[in-house]
């Protein structure tokens, strides 16, 4: 029970912060909010204040923003404090701001990760006959503090290095007992899969990793914490744009993609694992989801950015018709999509 409020804290807290970035933006360009709810459906509990109704509504699961004429079928006067009749520049930054929220969140989560304590476990748990660990002398509690002289503090890190080493070989240092052992290493090239589970040739020098046992944490600064959260959000977006575009051109299936139940499931799933393991896959999630909304399709934010800026370069919006067939294409797509993702995502819960 205790896991599924997590989940749904979760999962409403991505939403939550994307729609508070849209109500911001709306009130710092003068356009009028109507609702703020958290959670959809009946309201449960409701007031207002300044004009604007906040409700706590039955379901949970994130929540939305209303404002004035933001629908086209909305019978609306031409005022300035109506969405769809503001000028095209005022809806680009409402459109946008709901991602940079999802994307700053993101952030703030890595920063938070950092600064609370960051999972280190390099320790060899075994070593696999016929690899070229074993012939270097690696032997199982070793624990491996550098590559090629840089330092390395966590397993994620320290097996992309060595798999992206097909030439040549690699100095390792490791840690036994109270002393320091270097080594070097050729690196057995194989074909393996990429994180977009891609067929590509790897560096393996057969090692797996300790289960098990006492994690140690590393705990870093302010300063430092920001400068590790903003290098890990980078890598994210470019990883997030990277698997994107190698959906596009079919290098990488969209079976590999994952829907709202993939992903209610895989937090809850970290949340059994612990805190750091948590935030960082919602960090991981809110980032994604920014990238994603801003994709050039309607219904998504990125449509709408779309349609702002022909708007504005033309003079005048695109007419209601073009709008709506567009609107309705585009939700076909996201319905399908979240059809396709779901006949995906419920094999894998369950194991088959």
């Amino acid at each position: 029970m205790v896991i599924w409020i997590i989940v749904a804290l979760a999962f409403s807290f991505l939403i939550l912060v994307h729609e508070l970035g849209h109500f911001i933006a709306a009130l710092s360009q003068g356009i009028k909010v109507e609702i703020f709810s958290f959670g959809f459906g009946r309201p449960l509990v409701s007031f207002k204040r300044k004009g604007i109704e906040y409700r706590i509504s039955i379901f949970p699961f994130g929540g939305y923003v209303k404002m004035a004429g933001d629908e086209m079928q909305e019978k609306r006067e031409g005022h300035p404090w109506e969405f769809l009749s503001a000028p095209a520049g005022k809806k680009i930054k409402v459109a946008f701001a709901g991602a940079l929220c999802n994307y700053l969140a993101g952030l703030v989560l890595l920063c938070l990760i950092f600064y609370i304590g960051y999972p280190i476990s390099t320790k060899v748990g075994s070593v696999l006959p016929g690899y070229p660990a074993e012939a270097a002398g690696i032997k199982a509690g070793d624990t491996i503090v550098a590559i090629d002289g840089k330092p390395v503090r966590n397993w994620m890190f320290m097996t992309d290095v060595i798999k992206g080493k097909t030439k040549g070989s690699i100095a390792l240092a490791l840690k036994r007992d109270d002393s320091v052992v270097n080594v070097s290493i050729t690196p057995k090239v194989q074909t393996g899969e990429d994180i977009f589970r891609r067929k590509v040739k790897i560096g393996l020098i057969g090692i797996t990793p300790q289960i098990g046992g006492t994690i140690e944490y590393e705990k870093f600064g302010i300063m430092k914490s920001v400068e590790l959260g903003v290098s890990e959000l980078l890598w994210m977006t470019k990883v997030t744009y990277k698997g994107i575009w190698y959906m596009l051109i079919g290098q990488v299936s969209i079976k590999e993609s994952m829907g709202p139940i993939g992903i209610i499931s895989v937090i809850g799933v970290a949340a059994k694992l612990g805190l750091t393991p948590l935030l960082g896959l919602v960090a991981t999630i809110s980032v994604a989801l920014a990238v994603f909304n801003l994709l050039p399709l309607l219904p998504l934010d990125g449509g709408y950015i779309i349609f702002f800026v022909i708007e504005k370069l033309r003079g005048r919006p695109v007419s209601k018709k073009i709008f709506e067939n567009f609107m309705n294409a585009g939700w076909f797509l996201v319905i399908l999509l979240f059809m396709f993702t779901a006949y995906n995502d419920i094999p894998r819960i369950l194991g088959k």
